[in-house]
């Protein structure tokens, strides 16, 4: 029998269905072998600046800090829209207020054109006929 046929028989024997399991998360600061180092205080004072340590030097999780971020975030978009639309129909309300407006005064300055116009008549009517009776 050759090596290869040998691997072979040998490698048949194994049994690699394995489930996949998911490594173990570490962090740097619960090793207690780190704990030198993270009780230095210019590290202390620069995790706690960076947000990593909390005022009481407790770790912080950083991803439940992140994914509130996130929330607080979209929030601030949502508001942000939400301001810009409010923003825009308001800015349509005065558009539409000075459009009546304007209405309103030329309205105003065509009935007084109207009636200046009917007086001038009047009044050249009054003439004329006082020109003619003459």
């Amino acid at each position: 029998m050759d090596h290869s046929s040998r691997v072979r028989s040998r490698e048949s024997g194994w049994d690699t269905r394995a489930a996949t399991a998911k490594l173990p998360e570490y962090c740097s600061l619960h090793d207690p072998n780190m704990s030198a180092f993270w009780e230095r205080p210019s590290v202390r004072s620069f995790l706690q600046t960076k947000g990593y340590l909390s005022a009481g030097g407790e770790p912080i999780d950083v991803d439940k800090k992140t994914s509130t971020l996130h929330i607080i975030e979209q929030e601030f978009k949502s508001n942000e829209r939400a301001e810009q639309m409010q923003h825009a129909e308001e800015k349509e309300l005065r558009r539409q207020i000075q459009v009546v407006r304007r209405r309103d005064v030329e309205d105003a300055h065509s009935r007084e054109a109207v009636q200046s116009t009917l007086e001038d008549r009047k009044q050249m009517k009054e003439v004329l006929g006082l020109h003619r009776g003459w």
